[in-house]
């Protein structure tokens, strides 16, 4: 029986490790934090997972909050001044639902049952000289976690990392209390695009209090909406000032807004990510390699709705080829060529979408945002710009393909003309700013 370590207990580490359990294999996980100390501890993510991805945890019977969270199924998108005067307005259906949980449960609830069918769980901070460890006991190493002090085991990738810095600040908050929008006939997700200031987008979510609603504030470091500075540094902070943009930014949704609550103390998280892609194995002074899965390879800015479906589609391409591998060493060239397959097919054009998704709005998706206000079928393009990334990139990048997609829907848009950003920025960027 082959030897599996895996270093992390996030989405990816453990939905890897129960699916070599359930095909035979030795698996082994180690994780710094006990599952009650994750359960109890800060947010980890508000990550969105696609019905496609989700359908690994149903093949393994891990899905178990199947009819209790709550499932997106529409987006309701506004382009927004300044002073929150609505530009522009979208809703539409969403092709493939999603559902997002928090984390902090997830994790618990696997690392709890891993454990209790058999399964070992180490708790331990693991370090170098602990991988060196693992290396020479176990047939592979894998490691799915990039903080702590295993951050920078694997090398950046100079020549597929799109950012330097990161695009935008973030903070995230788990809310309760929200109220609904009767008039949008989804369960949507909320995304508020500000002109070149940033964005903030909630999604419905499921928490320690059941059903809730999960909000990310992502602004351009310097605009108007950069307010999450160090100051922010309490949870009764964090709403507060969540709660001020909302109202200032999006008053429309204010009375949804004005009486909601934190899950929790610890369901608020505050910082910046630079989105890297990082060389897929790491050499040992032993000589001995271990190899990266999830954001320990590939890290994304939570905007692009990417990292934990990205993660996923890895995960299930990296299960496959250990049991296609069966007896075979697992060399550098094989993990290379495992990590390659997916960076080709899905990694490269996520960090491309993400790298889209944090500047300037394109020519393209502004002329097609602008029709999706007229077109019901041109709404249904835009709103589905996370579940078919490679195609959006398309439209958003070439003003060919967007005008394709308009043409499709010809007869919905007789007579309308488009602006173009500039006349877009002169028209409406000379109005006042909110006090």
């Amino acid at each position: 029986m082959r030897k599996i370590a895996i270093v992390g207990a996030g989405q990816a580490g453990m939905v890897l490790a129960f699916g070599l359990r359930d095909a035979g294999y030795d698996v082994t996980v180690l994780e710094t934090r006990t599952p009650d100390q994750i359960e109890h501890g800060p947010i980890l993510s508000t990550a969105m997972v696609f019905d496609r991805q989700l359908d690994q945890e149903r093949r393994l019977g891990l899905h178990e909050w199947e009819g209790r969270a709550p499932v997106c199924n529409g987006m309701h998108a506004t382009l927004r001044l300044p002073n929150g005067d609505v530009v522009l307005e979208v809703q539409g259906g969403l092709d493939e639902t999603c559902q997002g949980v928090d984390a902090r449960l997830k994790s618990a609830a696997w690392m709890r049952r891993f454990e209790r069918e058999g399964g070992r769980l180490v708790i331990a901070t693991v370090d170098v000289p602990l991988l060196e460890s693992l290396a020479e006991t176990y047939d592979l190493v894998v490691v799915a976690s990039g903080k702590g002090q295993l951050s920078g085991l694997f090398e950046r990738d100079p020549e597929r990392c799109l950012f330097d810095a990161p695009a935008r600040r973030i903070c995230a908050l788990i809310l309760k209390g929200v109220g609904e929008w009767p008039e949008i006939p989804y369960t949507p997700l909320k995304f508020h695009f500000g002109m070149e200031a940033g964005d903030y987008f909630t999604i419905p979510f499921y928490s320690h209090a059941g059903p809730c609603r999960a909000a990310v504030f992502e602004p351009v470091p310097g605009s108007h909406l950069d307010v999450w500075g160090p100051e922010i540094d309490t949870a009764d902070k964090a709403l507060a000032m969540a709660k001020r943009v909302i109202r200032d930014f999006s008053p429309q949704d204010w009375p949804q807004y004005e009486h909601a609550g934190l899950v929790d103390e610890k369901a608020w998280l505050r910082g910046a990510i630079t989105p890297t892609v990082r060389k897929p194995v790491a050499r040992l002074a032993s000589g001995r390699p271990v190899m990266a899965l999830g954001d320990a390879a590939i890290l994304n800015d939570p905007i692009s709705g990417a990292g934990a479906n990205d993660a996923l589609r890895m995960t299930e391409r990296l299960r496959k080829a250990i049991l296609q591998r069966e007896d075979r060493p697992f060399t550098d060239d094989w993990m290379q060529e495992v990590f390659e397959g997916h960076y080709q097919e899905h990694g490269r054009h996520t960090m491309r979408f993400t790298r889209i998704m944090t500047e300037p709005i394109t020519e393209p998706a502004w002329k097609l945002l602008q029709a999706a206000t007229r077109s019901p079928g041109v709404a249904r393009t835009f709103v589905n710009a996370y579940t078919d990334v490679q195609q959006s990139i398309r439209w958003m990048t070439d003003m060919e393909a967007a005008d394709e997609v308009l043409g499709r829907h010809a007869g919905e848009l007789q007579g309308a003309r488009f602006l173009t950003r500039a006349e877009a920025q002169e028209r409406f960027m000379q109005r006042p700013q909110a006090a």
